[in-house]
């Protein structure tokens, strides 16, 4: 026999109770969603409103079925939509959790009621403790897996079903009776019906987390390869770039010696300073013995000239002859662009970048270094820019990531001493597997500087 009326508490609080045991969970529910402008002063007033629902009368239809709690959660709803730059439907979905989830508790409540003959003052612990419980439940089980799903429109159906499971089971207590021999039994189906209400909801948005994780991954592999694609095409432009500049420096050669015995003493001397600058470019020609590598340094050595950096670098480009073409390009492309891109910020005495491509015990191992006096944020071991305003901003780096995995290798990055290093370690053949951060650098094979 029952003796304890957990309702007692309604004479107090009245409906307000149970607003705020809603609007507490649906608040943690939707925490990490993109907040409204001035949400602080849109949450104060709905928080100055809200002891309205304490003087809220009972509205029941038949004189059986009490639609207050209907009416309190569409209030919850409002106050979600209204606080967070969601879609309705998501205000509904985690209004309804949050009910689900408040009626598991609540049941729990009534049971123990049903089975033991508490004071008031005892009653009010005993909710407080099953409601923290079953929250912190629900919380680590529930909520914090699932940080900011927006529901999607395929998950509407989910929200009815959900809506009419929890109608029904909270209106047959009005069918049962109160406090008779079936109260527990129906608190019992009570909390069975809710938590499957809740196993359903989790698991659509399992199910939506992982496709969509899958569809970002998607995008951003199929992104990384259209990067890939057009430096295939750029490297194509570079390499006609370097051959033009081969015949324009073998012909001036010839020019030059003509022009010799030609020209007047003084007009001989101020030609040929122009004409030995120009040829001078010459010297930016790489030569590592793999033409991919060559085409990028001899590229970037030009586009440092222009900045007034210092391109020194010690390359064993045979070493790289596993790798695609494309790799190369696309690898040592990002890499040098990051280093002119900070390099160029600094002071002239400062603008420098080394570089070296080794291999030393089975392993190529490629080092990059240039001076870096800002400080950088990393993320997930890349550096983050603090001017990524897009979704490609970035894939710089983490096609770079992708390329030394692809190989079976590492991709290491880090600052020390106002230097920004990057480093890779990928086994020859790119098959084995990669070794620790090198700390020491290879033999230098083939050098420019």
């Amino acid at each position: 026999m029952m003796l304890s009326n957990p309702l007692f508490l309604m004479q107090y609080f009245g409906y307000g109770n149970f607003f705020s045991e809603i609007f507490i969970l649906m608040m943690v529910l939707m925490r990490n969603f993109p907040k409204r402008n001035g949400f602080w002063y849109r949450l104060a007033g709905v928080l100055a409103v809200s002891p309205v629902t304490v003087f809220l009368p009972e509205l029941s239809i038949a004189g059986k079925f009490n639609m207050t709690y209907v009416v309190i959660c569409a209030l919850c709803v409002a106050a979600a939509w209204f606080l967070f730059n969601v879609r309705f439907r998501s205000c509904c979905f985690y209004v309804l959790t949050a009910w689900a989830t408040q009626h598991t508790a609540w049941s729990i409540v009534l049971i123990f009621c049903f089975l033991a003959v508490v004071s008031d003052v005892a009653m009010i612990f005993l909710y407080m403790a099953i409601f923290l419980v079953v929250y912190t439940a629900f919380f680590f089980g529930f909520s914090f897996r699932h940080k900011d799903y927006e529901v999607s429109g395929d998950n509407v159906a989910v929200i009815i079903v959900s809506f009419i499971v929890l109608f029904l089971t909270v209106f047959l207590y009005d069918l049962v009776g109160e406090y008779d021999q079936h109260t527990v039994y129906y608190n019992v189906y009570s909390v069975i019906a809710c938590v499957l209400v809740l196993f359903v909801q989790y698991g659509f948005t399992s199910k939506e987390s992982v496709l969509r994780k899958s569809i970002e991954l998607e995008i951003g592999n199929e992104t990384l390869q259209d990067m890939l694609h057009n430096q295939s095409k750029q490297q194509k432009i570079a390499s006609d770039t370097v051959d033009i500049i081969n015949y324009k420096c073998h012909d001036l050669k010839h020019q030059i010696g003509t022009l010799r015995q030609v020209m007047t003493t003084e007009e001989r001397g101020k030609y040929l300073d122009e004409l030995e600058d120009a040829v001078m470019i010459y010297g930016n020609i790489a030569m590592t013995g793999n033409e991919a590598l060559d085409i990028i340094l001899t590229e970037k050595a030009l586009l440092c000239d222009g900045h007034g950096i210092k391109l020194t670098y010690m390359a064993d480009g045979n070493a790289l002859s596993f790798m695609d073409p494309t790799d190369i390009s696309s690898f040592f492309g990002n890499m040098l662009d990051n280093a002119i891109g900070s390099t160029k910020e600094e002071d002239p005495g400062k603008r420098f970048i080394r570089m070296n491509i080794a291999t030393m015990k089975g392993y190529v191992r490629i080092h990059c270094e240039n001076y870096c006096s800002h400080p950088v944020r990393f993320e997930d071991g890349l550096p983050v820019s603090p001017n990524a305003q897009s979704g490609v901003h970035g894939f710089g780096t983490k096609s770079m990531r992708y390329i030394a995995q692809k190989y079976g290798g590492k991709l290491f990055m880090r600052i020390k001493d106002d230097l920004f290093i990057t480093e890779a370690v990928i086994p020859e053949g790119g098959k084995a597997e990669p070794a620790a951060e090198p700390k020491q650098r290879g033999r230098k094979l083939s050098a420019k500087g």
